[in-house]
């Protein structure tokens, strides 16, 4: 019964440990079911279920469609995107997040970077790295996110050749010599 339900049905060995004979047994009377219930599209019962199908009656075709006044609609695009004005560090229990707010009081919360990254294209980046040195040409961070912030925008749009980051990638890719 395993074997079968592994090939047929995609188990794995994992899912028969620690069951009883009874449990293995009714997964595989289920999945059996399933096999031997099995319609081919061409047969006759699927013929007689489309037919079915097709005897939708006038009515019950118009209760089914319900039109709309095209004032009555909102339509927004899709992807509307919303220039980002500030950020904060947002802490929630221990965590801390960084907290992108965005026009029209649109928030976002990142927790590492690597994910900001994800979800920002070359704009919202030049705009994230904009607002953080206007912030910081005063004063320095106090934190660990506003650091951490400062200095990964830092890498991207400074890089320095003093900045460890930066040597370690130079000789990544360029052979010692």
């Amino acid at each position: 019964m395993c074997t079968y339900m592994k090939n047929i049905a995609g188990y794995k060995m994992e899912h028969f440990k620690g069951k009883r004979f009874y449990e293995v047994k009714e997964m595989f009377d289920n999945v059996y079911k399933q096999v031997t219930s099995f319609v081919p599209m061409d047969s006759v019962m699927e013929k007689e279920r489309t037919k079915r199908a097709d005897e939708i009656s006038q009515e019950d075709l118009q209760q089914m469609i319900m039109v709309v006044p095209v004032e009555e609609v909102y339509v927004e695009a899709l992807q509307v995107k919303y220039l980002i004005i500030d950020w904060e560090v947002y802490s929630e229990d221990t965590r801390k997040y960084w907290k992108i707010i965005r026009l029209r009081n649109h928030t976002e919360a990142y927790q590492t970077f690597d994910d900001m990254l994800k979800k920002f294209d070359r704009d919202d980046m030049d705009k994230l790295w904009s607002l953080v040195k206007e912030r910081f040409s005063s004063t320095d961070p106090t934190n660990d996110k506003e650091r951490t912030l400062w200095v990964k925008l830092k890498r991207l749009f400074e890089p320095d050749t003093d900045d460890i980051l930066w040597k370690l990638q130079k000789y990544m890719h360029d052979p010692l010599t």
